[in-house]
């Protein structure tokens, strides 16, 4: 056993003089974990992102700004431009739709008199989640102004008898319904007269009004864990992944480099197995695995609020993990004969191991038969191990399956490296 620490700590120490290989196992998987945390999470903080609108400034009444006062109430940023700007602007991909209020009554009842809002919404149509959010909210500010007047008696009052007004001398409205129109409204400037609602509340202050909207009595119920609490902690077992890649092909560049350079030849002669000299070489490369896993689970906590949900769990796993490529790591160190050789090979096999199993897309995205093809990859196995100590709140149970994978996968990369380097 002391043979093998000692080769381990040989390779240790020469791993810590290659930046570039250290650079591969901690920072890049770090800067994968930041860049895909925000995309799947928004601002990151669990804010929502404010819809971008054009908004066509030209022929703007008071009637249409209080429209867009209501409008801005939503999660909508409205940037006022010209016409001849305004589409330029979504095609171009600086907001998501443009905004022209061809005609807004300025009169909350003129919808009584058949006249409506009349507005062109200009948008790609694959933005179809963004056109529903954007309609709904259209047709909220369309109606907030009857709540505006429904809520202010004496703005009801006169938008009711600017309105009556306005419908006696509009000679384009039959006779009939003229006469409908002029009794309803001025029996509204009754209403708004007479009627007072809500009156006083238990403690002397006036009560709310209808009008504005229910009553809301909020009740805090904490809801049971059973996912992930920010975007973080799916991408940090992502990008520990690529640290243990990184692990698995900089230690089988080791075992290339000493036969290049006849290191692996004094090796040989030595009163030492060729079996001590890869298992050896797998308890570096566990370790510094285990290191790497380490560090990127303290960082994504430190910084990143991830947490630990299964800790035993976790720990198991990333036992696991590091024996797991310390196996790989031992099976890619002998498939190339070059430095060139063994790098472009191994790279391309763990690439499409982490294509399949997760690694570069979350498997809960990917297609039922890529699902299945990801069991053949230990990729797959080593990030749903690190998920269930993380967020997938797995017992020693539930996790046995991933864990006992993850050592298979070991424990065959060791058994076909101890094959190949006997041909050797």
């Amino acid at each position: 056993m002391n043979t093998i620490w000692t080769l381990a700590k040989k390779d240790l120490l020469l791993l810590l003089r290659d930046r570039l290989a250290l650079f591969w196992m901690l920072l890049f998987p770090f800067v994968f974990a930041v860049f895909f945390g925000a995309i799947f999470g928004g601002q990151g903080s669990g804010g929502s992102n404010e819809i971008q609108v054009a908004v066509v400034d030209d022929g703007l009444d008071a009637g249409k700004e209080a429209f867009l006062a209501r409008l801005g109430e939503r999660p909508v940023e409205l940037t006022r431009v010209p016409r001849a700007e305004a589409s330029e602007l979504v095609r171009r991909g600086k907001a998501s739709a443009y905004l022209e209020l061809v005609r807004v009554p300025g009169d909350a009842f003129a919808l009584f008199r058949g006249e409506q809002a009349e507005i062109e919404l200009g948008i790609d149509p694959s933005r179809m989640a963004e056109r529903g959010m954007l309609e709904g909210f259209l047709a909220e500010a369309s109606f907030g102004g009857l709540r505006d007047v429904f809520t202010d008696r004496q703005a009801g009052i006169d938008a009711a008898r600017r309105a009556r007004d306005a419908a006696q001398k509009d000679e384009s409205i039959p006779l009939a319904q003229r006469l409908i129109l002029t009794s309803f409204l001025g029996a509204l400037e009754t209403f708004f007269g007479g009627v007072e609602f809500g009156g006083r509340s238990a403690d002397g202050s006036p009560a709310a009004h209808p009008m504005s909207g229910p009553s809301i009595r909020t009740v805090d119920v904490v809801r049971a864990r059973n996912g992930p609490l920010n975007a973080y902690e799916i991408s940090f077992p992502q990008a520990i992944l690529w640290g243990l890649l990184g692990c698995a092909a900089g230690f089988a560049q080791t075992f290339v480099r000493e036969r290049s350079s006849g290191t692996l030849v004094r090796l040989w002669t030595a009163p030492i197995g060729k079996a001590t000299v890869l298992l050896g070489k797998l308890l570096a490369c566990a370790i510094a695995s285990a290191v790497v896993v380490a560090v990127l689970l303290a960082a994504g906590a430190l910084i990143f609020r991830v947490g630990i949900g299964r800790p035993l769990t976790l720990v198991l796993a990333i036992g696991a993990s590091a024996f797991c490529f310390g196996g790989l790591a031992v099976f890619l160190s002998t498939i190339g004969r070059t430095e060139q050789a063994n790098a472009g090979i191994a790279w391309g096999l763990l690439c499409m191991l982490a294509m399949i199993g997760g690694g570069m897309v979350p498997q809960f995205v990917m297609p039922a038969w890529m699902k299945q093809l990801g069991s053949i990859s230990p990729v797959r196995w080593t990030i749903e191990a690190l998920e269930g100590g993380i967020w997938r709140d797995y017992s020693l149970a539930d996790a046995a399956l991933p864990l006992a994978a993850s050592l298979g996968f070991g424990v065959l990369g060791l058994f076909a490296g101890l094959v190949r380097l006997r041909r050797i």
